[in-house]
């Protein structure tokens, strides 16, 4: 007779358990649709847990280039310590750890805009844009409230208002 097959994709061990299995009355007894819906619960498992990894590399990521970036600018700023070599290395290292960290997961997107414009490009599924955003988003955010609360101290000795130490945190024209 029909045997299940021990190896196989997924696709064909549904088949041949939904396709083979029968009782005496030629009805597919209950625990055939139980192991279809294990299987069918496994795969959605599998896509949660991708989507999961997509989602922290891509956050992780992006708040390292924050966190390096955004560090070497209030060192500069608040301390007056380095000048342009450290701020070129400091935001360099923050990328290249920040690709380090997600390539081998995404592809190292860590913008919405690179996101954006692979989806544009059709190099990158639609579907997919809005958790990667959503992660660089978070990122960015988290990379720059560390720099922040780790350097509060000297914000309040070194501007306690608030109005000269944006540049650390933002990039505009300076208009006096």
């Amino acid at each position: 007779g029909n045997t299940i097959p021990l190896f196989g994709t997924q696709a064909e061990i549904e088949k041949a358990v939904m396709g083979i299995v029968t009782d005496s009355s030629g009805e597919r007894p209950e625990h055939v649709y139980a192991i279809h819906r294990l299987l069918r619960s496994a795969e959605e498992i599998d896509t949660y847990k991708a989507k999961t990894q997509e989602f922290m590399a891509e956050m992780i990521g992006t708040m390292f280039i924050l966190l390096f970036g955004n560090g070497v600018n209030a060192m500069f700023t608040l301390f007056n310590l380095g000048g342009y070599t450290n701020i070129t290395f400091g935001w360099g290292l923050g990328v290249f750890l920040g690709i380090l960290v997600s390539n081998r997961i995404t592809g190292a997107h860590l913008n919405p805009a690179v996101t954006l414009a692979l989806v544009v490009t059709k190099r990158f599924p639609l579907h997919k844009a809005p958790l990667f955003i959503c992660a660089q988003m978070l990122g960015g955010f988290l990379g720059a409230a560390t720099v922040y609360f780790f350097y509060l101290a000297k914000f309040q000795q070194f501007d306690p208002n608030l109005e000269h130490t944006a540049g650390i945190f933002s990039t505009f024209p300076a208009i006096t």
